[in-house]
């Protein structure tokens, strides 16, 4: 059966190398596409998977369920709802090769450690015979490579290798050796041939030997791929650390895999499992964790290829947090008039209190197509953005009482069958939030947009009132109902510096109150409606809300009165 060779290693571990040398072995590897050295089809599947969960280069962040909070890993995320794109990028890399076909492969990729499970359950569909090599590089030298060459510092480059290390031993498959890359950088030929993969001819094993591949290669054992040092420092040399230096899993990680050199690991070591668990635990909610929900709730249906952001500007999206009742409807009539089909609406699975902006991060960064994201229950996290991608955040605000008193006139006259709706259609405004209040869940009247506002500035909270003040101040756009007129000059200007000839005229959309009554008159009418035991008990559950308005109006002051044409209360 024709086999596929997986080389599975961090970056700087020198497992391209090693995969290098397989090609003088008979083996065949994907090609980049094209003169520009654009990353050939797995590899660029790989990273635009790993950056739908979070991760860069330089970083692996903890994994969990967002239903269950237990470590899920990427590879295992994406295995099965994304073997459709695996596929097609694997007939793209390798012209359909099957296992029909002559002449074995060979695979490598920095983010196999994490995307493994994807790529074997790829091989086995296409009927080839999957070897697993990992590759082994004293944790001192990795440290000292990744410091030298990519300016990582001791702790974040022990993280870095800690992680993925554990993301490859926790998938490594019944069978994957361990090979050495200092053995290999010693006696290249002799180390693959001892693997099972002897060299095609005596002289591709003298050039092995030799210390090059191919004419002009480097030398086996140099700096992988790097630059020449901006200092003109001479190659790397680890510093002589007592191993004690090294943090404790990452050093018994460097002995485990130093003691299975030429063999095989245990496939599903409990042991590697605890490690992992506990490593994600240790690192949960310290900005260094991601949460996952269904590939496909995040991807969509049919699978969109991931994009993959090109070299130079970021890319740039717009993410409306379209929050219910407050103009979400005037301010996606502006957004679609200019941006038209690639302005796109889409929800998300809402888990009570825990944001699920890391949902939303994953529908943009699988979705290319789009420019604006509108969404009623998707959050934003600021933490998100990153070189290759810039988001910005549209948010509006409103007084907590007429968001509400808004949201039952719309119910009240929806055509559907929710809790929300009956209630609205058999009782008064003031028997509507009653009824509403007596259900302790229910958010939609508790600190509604505080909570959706807070997941700005974290994910998770203990403090609400400090995550939302937190967030007002960080947040590059915020709107006010209220104002909605100033509101869309400040929009205006907000994103027609990203986006050359944006507009945002005035516009009116979902109205449920029409009136040409000022802010305060509104707010005194609704007040009066609920009188003061339900308005008490209302405002009692909306103190943050409160609060927030307060100082975004004291921020954006209201026009006094509002120019009554220019209203887009909801």
């Amino acid at each position: 059966m024709r086999r596929v060779i997986f080389i599975v290693g961090m970056h700087r571990s020198g497992a391209a190398e090693i995969a290098g040398a397989l090609q003088s072995c008979g083996f065949t590897a994907a090609p980049a596409l094209d003169a520009d050295a654009a990353p050939e089809p797995v590899a660029a599947l790989n990273r635009a998977l790993m950056a739908m969960a979070g991760s860069r280069w330089d970083r692996l962040p903890a994994t969990l369920d967002i239903s269950t909070f237990a470590v899920r890993s990427v590879g295992d995320w994406a295995q099965e709802d994304a073997l459709p794109l695996a596929l097609a990028a694997w007939d793209a890399a390798f012209e359909g090769a099957d296992g029909a076909g002559e002449g074995d492969l060979v695979v490598h990729d920095p983010h196999l450690p994490a995307m493994l499970p994807l790529w074997l359950r790829a091989a086995g569909a296409k009927g080839l015979a999957a070897e697993v090599l990992l590759v082994h590089r004293g944790a001192l030298d990795l440290l000292a490579r990744l410091e030298r060459e990519d300016g990582l510092g001791f702790g974040a480059a022990a993280a870095l290798v800690t992680d993925t290390w554990l993301e490859m031993l926790a998938h490594a498959p019944a069978g994957a050796r361990v090979v050495s890359h200092e053995a290999f950088a010693a006696a290249p030929s002799a180390t693959l041939e001892a693997l099972g993969y002897p060299p095609a001819s005596p002289e591709a094993a003298r050039a092995l030997d030799a210390g090059r591949a191919a004419p002009g290669a480097a030398p086996w054992g140099a700096a992988s791929g790097a630059a020449p040092h901006p200092m003109g420092l001479p190659e790397a040399r680890p510093e002589a650390l007592p191993r004690l230096a090294l943090p404790g899993p990452l050093r018994d990680l460097d002995a485990r895999l130093a003691r299975a050199h030429g063999s095989a690991v245990e496939a599903g070591d409990p042991d590697v499992a605890a490690k992992r668990a506990r490593r994600a635990a240790d690192r949960a909610y310290a900005g260094d964790t991601i949460f996952l929900d269904a590939f496909r709730d995040v991807a969509g249906d049919p699978l969109p290829a991931p994009a993959v952001a090109p070299g130079g500007a970021p890319r740039t999206v717009v993410v409306h947090c379209h929050l219910f009742k407050n103009a979400g409807s005037s301010v996606d009539v502006i957004l679609k008039r200019h941006f038209g089909r690639r302005w796109v609406t889409t929800e998300f699975p809402v888990h009570g209190t825990v944001s699920n902006a890391d949902l939303t991060h994953a529908f943009v960064r699988g979705h290319g197509e789009l420019d604006v994201l509108s969404t009623h229950t998707g959050d934003w996290w600021l933490g998100h953005d990153a070189p290759d991608l810039r988001v910005l955040p549209v948010i509006f605000l409103r007084h907590p009482l007429l968001r509400i008193r808004s949201a039952y006139s719309f119910e009240r006259k929806q055509d559907a069958d929710t809790f929300g709706a009956r209630i609205a259609k058999t009782h008064d405004f003031a028997g509507y939030v009653a009824a509403r209040l007596e259900r302790p869940t229910d958010y939609a009247f508790r600190e509604f947009q505080s909570r959706r506002l807070a997941a700005y500035h974290s994910r998770l909270h203990a403090d609400l009132m400090s995550a939302a003040l937190h967030a007002l101040d960080r947040a590059p756009y915020v709107g006010l109902v209220e104002d909605f007129d100033g509101s869309a000059r400040r929009l205006e200007t907000y994103l027609a510096a990203h986006f050359e000839g944006f507009e945002a005229p005035s516009a009116r959309a979902n109205i449920t109150d029409s009136s040409d009554m000022a802010t305060e008159d509104r707010i005194a009418r609704a007040r009066h409606e609920l009188g003061e035991a339900v308005y008490a008990a209302l405002m009692a559950e909306n103190r943050v809300d409160l609060e927030i308005y307060r100082r975004a109006v004291e921020r954006w002051p209201l026009p006094v009165p509002a120019p009554p044409v220019h209203s887009a209360a909801q």
